[in-house]
């Protein structure tokens, strides 16, 4: 995972669960929906609570943004900023550097608890087709499971 600063999206795990949750928004899922599939995507970073607090910042962050924030999400995200996670990776570098994360913590946490903006509507768009190459010869013929079961 690379960092790059103290911001909250200065970093390769929130980045990526901003961009999944709106793409699945896009995509067509409800705000339920759309929240349990990135949690399903990110269970393994979700273990660890130095990354499962970026997870949650970046969830919380987006949704609220989308007006979309509901309060299971908020008081997870909320939790993790009162408890201080996340700060001991700045802590190595310097003090300027835990007292800039701290920032964006406070204003993320002042941002959750101010109300939402309205209700984002997204266009829809199809999920992009999985590219799969193959060494087999043209005219080949492959059977595939369709998530539909057919």
């Amino acid at each position: 995972m690379g960092t790059w600063g103290t911001g909250l999206y200065a970093d390769d795990t929130t980045c990526d669960v901003r961009d999944d949750y709106i793409d699945r928004l896009k995509c067509g899922a409800s705000d339920q929906e759309a929240y349990a599939i990135v949690e399903r995507k990110y269970t393994s970073l979700l273990q660890n609570d130095r990354v499962a607090c970026r997870v949650y910042f970046a969830l919380a962050d987006t949704a609220w943004k989308c007006g979309r924030l509901d309060e299971t999400l908020k008081e997870k995200a909320i939790d993790f900023i009162d408890s201080g996670c996340g700060l001991e990776e700045w802590g190595d570098n310097s003090k300027s550097d835990v007292a800039s994360r701290r920032r964006t913590l406070k204003r993320l946490k002042e941002k959750l608890l101010s109300p939402q903006p309205e209700r984002k509507i997204f266009s829809l768009k199809a999920p992009s087709p999985k590219k799969i190459r193959t060494t087999e010869p043209i005219g080949s013929v492959f059977s595939i499971d369709l998530p539909s079961g057919h």
